[in-house]
């Protein structure tokens, strides 16, 4: 008898796929003008049925992204077999497509981005070897290859009782964080359609890097919540989310500042974090700030203008385009900048609107300063002024910040006290960094970003936390809770300088204080035999 598996295809909706289903165009859960879901929204009754029905269980509705990407289980096939593919992708590495052989070769005069990449991947062969699950991995690439389906425009949108929009006991509204997956999506896909790319779609290569990863993140999302630990159970019903929280997976502390002695020093009541995950657990606040360096002082409301810096590095004001105007004068708009940069080849790229820069960065290698529209035409000598990187315009927003507010680390579920911990934030920015100094403050800044540098995107935990964090840098991650008020920084400060934060109620310390990992690679090295 010949027994024949069962053959799987690769869901990539198209047009008429999609034609009886919803369309999600709306960013708002609630009618500006009302109490109703917006009926363009990701909680439409029209599209998903009324609260309560099985309609609501089992409708779906779409996002129409308007531009192609790479399946996101493609995705994950091509990027498992050689991370060489991200890194062109990314357009980190130049390469050629040899003819021959159909295989990238490193080239610095070759081409690089993920448009290169998605025009090359029809005419690439993948190098097999012995193993069989490497050779299915490519069977899979072929055949969406042969089949069109290794690319869509249309992002399938889970039935809103699956996600549905709630009202705590509290009064709060509360609901599943996949929908801010969604809404990162359609803010990335609305800011590709604001620029003119003149046909060139590597022009928003970035974007599109950051398009994907947030497409990925849903495909992840969902995939943990089938397939997790805890499978469905815990990715629904005793999932803990919070707003303007932050999530990303542990690591260890970087070596070159643990120094018992250096006053730079990362102590137990410290995690390190990145700007960008700093910036995402501060919301309100990185909002505020950024209002205060550059909103306040460069934008014309009445007129809908910002001075900005033209590409001779001379003041300009600019009418914005509506959608412009809104995406960096407002909360939400500069939310989703910040969400924007979860990319490091976008924290490396200029901060640039409407073909005008926001601002410079006159420097120095070890002095810098920032230089806006109101004083780029007092300075005479340009030599040394460059725009300001994304990454570097989060620095600035979130070093602050870092320095005042608290956070509290928890890795679910919660099973002792060193499950959850107050912590305050040692801010990191690239993994090779530099000391600067501010040429108009004198402000010096000990971990200043290095231009187009790797940049620090993990939650970086103190050894002695790892015990109680059930943690061993094997993917796990957990929330990061930002306070935002002075009251709650003294509170944590109270906390910290406390007994009870280093000794339960038996006298047994509550912290880890030997390195175990350490511990172990010593003996290991310096073992007989």
């Amino acid at each position: 008898m010949d027994k024949k598996g069962m053959s799987i295809s690769l869901l990539s909706p198209s047009k008429e796929y999609v034609k009886y289903l919803g369309e999600v165009t709306s960013l708002n859960s609630i009618e500006t003008s009302g109490t109703q879901f917006d009926p363009n929204g990701l909680y439409s009754i029209e599209f998903f049925g009324v609260s309560g029905s099985k309609e609501r269980m089992v409708k779906f509705a779409y996002i129409n992204i308007h531009l192609e990407v790479i399946h996101p289980k493609i995705w994950e096939t091509i990027v498992s077999l050689d991370n060489k593919y991200m890194k062109i992708i990314e357009g980190k590495l130049y390469v050629k497509l040899d003819k021959k052989t159909g295989e990238f070769i490193e080239d610095d005069s070759g081409d690089t981005g993920y448009t290169f990449f998605l025009k090359s991947i029809k005419d690439l062969k993948f190098k097999r070897n012995e193993s069989k699950q490497r050779d299915s991995k490519i069977d899979l690439i072929y055949k969406a290859v042969k089949e069109n389906k290794i690319t869509y425009s249309r992002l399938l949108v889970l039935p809103a009782g699956m996600r549905d929009y709630e009202i705590l006991s509290d009064g709060r509204p509360s609901e599943d964080e996949i929908n801010d997956k969604y809404r990162a999506v359609m803010r990335d896909k609305d800011l590709i359609s604001s620029i003119d790319i003149d046909g060139d779609l590597s022009m928003i290569d970035p974007i599109r890097v950051k398009l994907q990863e947030d497409i990925n993140a849903i495909y992840e999302y969902i995939k943990t919540l089938i397939d997790g630990k805890h499978k469905f159970i815990r990715g629904k019903w005793i999932k803990a989310g919070v707003t303007n929280g932050t999530r990303n997976v542990f690591s260890g502390i970087p070596t070159k500042i643990t120094n018992i002695d250096d006053p730079d020093n990362i102590n137990i009541d410290t995690v390190v974090l990145g700007v960008l995950q700093t910036a995402k657990a501060f919301l309100p606040l990185s909002f505020r700030k950024f209002k205060e360096i550059f909103i306040d002082t460069l934008t014309d409301f009445t007129r809908e203008e910002m001075l900005l810096i033209d590409q001779k590095l001379h003041s300009k004001r600019v009418k914005l385009k509506d959608t412009d105007f809104d995406r960096w004068t407002t909360r939400d708009g500069v939310d989703s900048v910040i969400y924007r940069c979860i990319s490091d080849s976008v924290k490396n790229s200029p901060v640039i609107i409407d073909n005008n820069y926001l601002a410079m960065i006159d420097d120095k290698g070890n002095e810098i300063s920032i230089i806006t529209g109101e004083d780029i035409d007092l300075i005479e000598d340009k030599t040394n002024i460059r725009p300001m990187t994304y990454g570097e315009l989060l620095f600035f927003i979130t070093k602050d910040i870092a320095k005042k507010y608290p956070v509290t680390l928890t890795r679910h579920p919660v099973i002792e006290n060193g499950s959850t911990y107050y912590a305050f934030v040692k801010l990191l920015t690239t993994t090779e960094d530099r000391v600067v100094t501010n040429i108009k403050t004198g402000e010096v800044y000990k971990h200043y970003p290095n231009l187009g540098g790797s940049w620090v995107n993990t939650i970086g935990l103190h050894y002695s936390r790892l015990a109680g964090m059930g943690a061993d840098f094997d993917g796990d991650t957990g929330p990061v809770i930002g306070y935002q008020t002075i009251d709650a920084a003294e509170e944590a400060k109270r906390i910290v300088n406390s007994p009870e934060y280093y000794i339960d109620s038996s006298g047994s310390p509550l912290l880890e204080i030997i390195d175990d990992v350490l511990v172990k690679t010593i003996k290991t090295l310096t073992r007989k035999g």
